[in-house]
């Protein structure tokens, strides 16, 4: 029994050890910050928190777990929603964990697999591309030019996808699209940053990075 402990002991410290070093390799992959919280007693809590990346189900189920650890009271509830850089709060979260009073691991936009899978598809050659981007809920979008007319083709992370016809003006000096028999009034900008904003007449709904 006394020779087996040794065993034991460093059996056990090389596990904390792995543990450990896991930890930190995942969370020295993304930083986060949180914008928005919302405490009500020791009942719930809500928080809203921007990642700088996609991360994996199991990095999101451990940063739950630290959010909650350093919140100064147990709440029997907590509701986490994240999003990516470019989101716009409360038009759809990225990804959510929340303890009900279980912990509940939900990526609800794209996975960093889905964006592969969309990315390695050809490219269209019939017109000029005008540009590619990545809408982090759905999929990805791209404008083609074909001659005078322009085009919005959308693939979806299911693998279905659309293609609308769509009209070019200018706004503000930028380059901006609006799909032909859209009565919402919603419309596509190409920032001076490359990446594609969604407008309505209310303002900013999202904004869709572009693919290099």
């Amino acid at each position: 029994m006394s020779n087996d402990f040794p065993k034991i002991k460093i059996i056990v410290l090389s596990f904390l050890m792995l543990f450990a070093f896991s930890t930190l390799g995942i969370a020295a992959d993304f930083s986060y910050k949180i914008i928005g919280a919302d405490r009500l007693g020791t009942i719930k809590c809500q928080l809203t928190v921007r990642l700088s990346k996609r991360i994996s189900e199991e990095a999101l189920r451990q940063l739950a777990i630290e959010l909650r650890t350093k919140e100064s009271k147990k709440y029997y509830r907590m509701f986490i929603s994240y999003y990516l850089p470019g989101m716009t709060v409360g038009s759809g979260a990225w990804a959510s964990t929340h303890f009900n009073p279980n912990l509940d691991v939900r990526i609800l936009g794209m996975t960093v697999e889905e964006e592969k899978n969309l990315l390695r598809e050809k490219k269209n050659k019939s017109g000029k591309t005008i540009g590619v981007w990545v809408d982090e809920l759905f999929g990805k979008v791209t404008i083609i030019a074909k001659g005078s007319d322009y085009i919005i083709e959308k693939k979806y992370k299911d693998g279905s996808g659309s293609t609308e016809d769509l009209i070019g003006y200018k706004v503000r000096g930028k380059p901006a699209f609006k799909e032909k028999g859209n009565s919402n009034g919603e419309y596509y900008v190409i920032e001076r940053s490359g990446d594609l904003a969604v407008y309505d007449p209310l303002g900013l709904i999202t904004t869709m990075r572009a693919i290099k």
